[in-house]
């Protein structure tokens, strides 16, 4: 099965990226959205993996979970991968909270180096994909939209744990099933092995 670790974020927050999806769609777009209840903060894709790795792979996400204090983030600005000239990823991007981030993924790295996952090959860009563009035709008027919301505010919401999720891929695209969610140690400094 398909997995990946991610932190999810709040209706609330949901909402509001899904209202700049509904402004960007005015133009009619050649882009595939990712549907609003599937928008989270990914960490780290694990591609394929077996089931008898399930265990090995909570324990991992539980002990990084456990180093790593729950933080406060802000989602601010849209943008888009590698760039808004020719781009093929949409995204809002975290402005609060964004080294939180960038720490948690790093650890997650070298929590899964030991299990024999490959480490990324780019840097890490704390984002909320918002769409994949299928098509270069008519980009031009969507690069200008974005352009107009680099620093557009979408909310801030609290980020208590870290989601080990399935994603089931079929004809009308990804379903993300959370198999765990695993606690980040409270605020204080003291940790929290809660794994509900």
């Amino acid at each position: 099965m398909r997995a990946f670790i991610a932190a999810e974020i709040p209706e609330e927050i949901r909402a509001g990226l899904l209202a700049c999806q509904q402004e960007l769609q005015a133009s009619r777009p050649p882009v595939r959205w990712v549907p609003h209840l599937q928008l989270h903060v990914t960490l780290k894709f694990l591609g394929e993996i077996k089931p008898e790795q399930q265990e090995a792979i909570a324990q991992a996400v539980a002990q990084v979970a456990q180093a790593h204090a729950g933080f406060s983030a802000e989602v601010r600005g849209l943008g888009g991968f590698p760039n808004l000239h020719r781009p093929s990823i949409l995204w809002a991007g975290l402005s609060t909270g964004r080294e939180d981030f960038i720490a948690l993924a790093d650890s997650l790295e070298k929590a899964f180096r030991p299990l024999g996952f490959s480490p990324e090959s780019r840097p890490f860009h704390p984002h909320i994909t918002l769409g994949r563009v299928k098509s270069p035709r008519g980009i031009e008027a969507l690069g200008k939209q974005i352009e107009e919301n680099v620093a557009k505010e979408i909310g801030r919401f609290d980020v208590r744990d870290l989601v080990f999720f399935q994603s089931l891929l079929s004809s009308s695209g990804a379903e993300h099933r959370p198999l765990q969610r695993l606690a980040l140690a409270c605020k204080a400094g003291k940790p929290s092995a809660e794994n509900r």
